[in-house]
């Protein structure tokens, strides 16, 4: 059955993106609010849509695009004739008569099809031959491999095999991985409140916890979602809340909180263009607020920074372990990009959360008697409070930090990034082999001592981020002998490869 693409007008947030991407050109900025205020995407006047699913897969918004089905399909006669009339007919049954076109050559076919159709089965032919061709290959290599004529790819394929046993592949959006994430690590409890780029981890959380035995709440602001987690974390419940740019910002009192407190939770923030509303699209802004520590007081919280799916699926795991382990709130943080990308990446057979021992410190009624609070009135045991807490982030600062770094066979200078920009960087990097990639995954604390390392030989550094130089600062500090330059765009642009291959070569003359 032919689909169509349905349009939720009221759901649309004006982001463009489906715009942008679409290959025909069929959608279009309207000119009418929805209830919301945003112009919604219409489409464009004298143009067809071939249902390829684009827009719908870059949507931010849940729901907002569709592809259904038609319902008028069965009714309307088939608008590709045969071209597979060399094929004799199956199972002896009698050729019917020959139609108007069977007598013609496939030139002349084809051009009684229209561009469009011809467009939409060309993909599809293609594909089937891809496949052929690699079943093919794939029998032969399995054949040599049971023959013993390739040992080593046999070792490689038993290896593997091994290390995916007890996964399965699976094809997600990051915003996605994240929830799965959650569960394989245990969480019990997701509290949250809707906000684009970061909606689809509420939907989810809100469809599978339950089926794991876990809860989930949409709850009335970020500020409750919040709270709520301070509440289950002090109860000794594995939780976890998720939002973005304004959404963050609402939070930092109760961060602040549970940082005093000593309380575990985990924090993924999908940052936004900013200040204030901004807008939906991608930025890396919230640096200062999550590696600072946004709220009031003297704080620090673990701060990871994922650049593919795979990695928020990793990484959100870690940061339930890193949380419960130094009894701190972990922020995860990534740009919308990594929110709304989809990849291929492998998840556990089993994500149901399992059932696990309150920790001794939590409040619990079949605990002795705990109170959890951040508040202390005596100024020398606020004191020693804070000093307790300096001292687990002390140990943070020197077991924790992570970092990947790309190498290139003849380096002229060094680039430093993260998210989407270290995505962007490595690509420019593997085209150009003109310079060495560092980029962090803890954001805080800063892998220091890796990145002197690897800027030692070099007197080009360059820093790229989607913000007006941020992480800028920390490099400036670590390296204050080295001169530092900055590639930055914001309010939703992103430094291009060029623009990155282009800014080495002219730093290097």
């Amino acid at each position: 059955m032919r689909r169509i693409l349905k349009i939720d007008a009221p759901r649309c947030k004006s982001c463009n993106l489906c715009v942008d991407v679409c290959p025909r050109n069929y959608l279009m900025p309207g000119r009418e609010r929805n209830p919301a205020g945003y112009l919604s995407v219409i489409p464009r006047p004298g143009t067809d849509c071939i249902a390829c699913g684009t827009c719908v897969l870059v949507c931010p918004e849940p729901l907002a695009l569709q592809l259904v089905p038609d319902a008028d399909t069965d009714k309307m006669p088939s608008a590709l004739p045969n071209t597979c009339r060399d094929i004799p007919p199956k199972n002896n049954v009698a050729e019917t008569t020959p139609s108007a076109l069977e007598d013609q050559d496939f030139q002349s076919m084809a051009d009684a099809l229209s561009a469009q159709a011809v467009d939409a089965i060309m993909p599809g032919l293609i594909q089937q031959i891809a496949e052929a061709v690699a079943e093919n290959m794939t029998k032969e290599i399995i054949r040599k491999i049971q023959q013993g004529e390739l040992p080593d790819m046999r070792q490689a394929a038993e290896t593997s095999l091994q290390a995916f046993q007890g996964h399965r592949r699976a094809f997600l959006k990051g915003n996605d991985a994240v929830v799965c994430a959650a569960l394989a690590a245990g969480c019990r409890a997701f509290f949250g409140y809707p906000i684009t780029p970061a909606s689809e981890i509420a939907q989810d959380a809100i469809s599978f916890f339950p089926k794991a035995g876990a809860i989930a709440i949409q709850a009335e602001s970020e500020i409750s979602a919040i709270n709520m987690l301070y509440g289950a974390a002090a109860a000794g419940i594995k939780a976890m809340t998720a939002t973005s740019g304004p959404g963050f910002s609402l939070m930092q009192e109760g961060i602040s909180y549970m940082a005093a407190a000593r309380l575990p939770g985990v924090i993924i923030n999908i940052m936004r263009a900013g200040p204030g509303l901004g807008n939906i699209a991608p930025e890396q802004s919230d640096y200062f607020m999550a590696t600072r520590g946004g709220g009031h007081g003297q704080y620090h919280t673990p701060v990871l920074a994922p650049a593919n799916v795979s990695e928020m699926f990793e990484l959100t795991q870690k940061a339930f372990d890193i949380a419960l382990r130094y009894r701190t709130p972990v922020i995860v943080l990534a740009d919308a990009f990594m929110g709304q990308v989809m990849e291929t990446i492998d998840l556990p057979e089993k994500l149901r959360p399992g059932l696990e021992a309150t920790p001794q410190w939590a409040a619990d009624p079949q605990l002795p008697p705990n109170t959890i609070s951040s508040l202390e009135l005596d100024p020398k045991k606020r004191e020693k409070c804070n000093d307790s807490r300096f001292e687990t982030y002390n140990k943070i600062i020197e077991s924790l930090p992570m970092a990947h770094i790309s190498h290139t066979d003849s380096p002229k200078a060094l680039c430093i990034a993260y998210g989407i920009c270290a995505r962007i960087a490595e690509q420019a990097r593997l085209d150009t082999q003109m310079f060495n990639l560092f980029r962090p995954v803890t954001l805080w604390p800063f892998p220091e001592s890796l990145l002197k390392t690897a800027a030692q030989n070099f007197e080009h550094i360059l820093v790229v981020e989607c913000n007006r130089g941020q992480m800028l600062e920390d490099i400036q500090r670590i390296l204050p002998d080295k001169t530092i330059h900055f590639l930055g765009h914001d309010g939703g642009l992103i430094p291009t490869a060029h623009e990155i291959s282009s800014t080495i070569a002219r730093l290097t003359e």
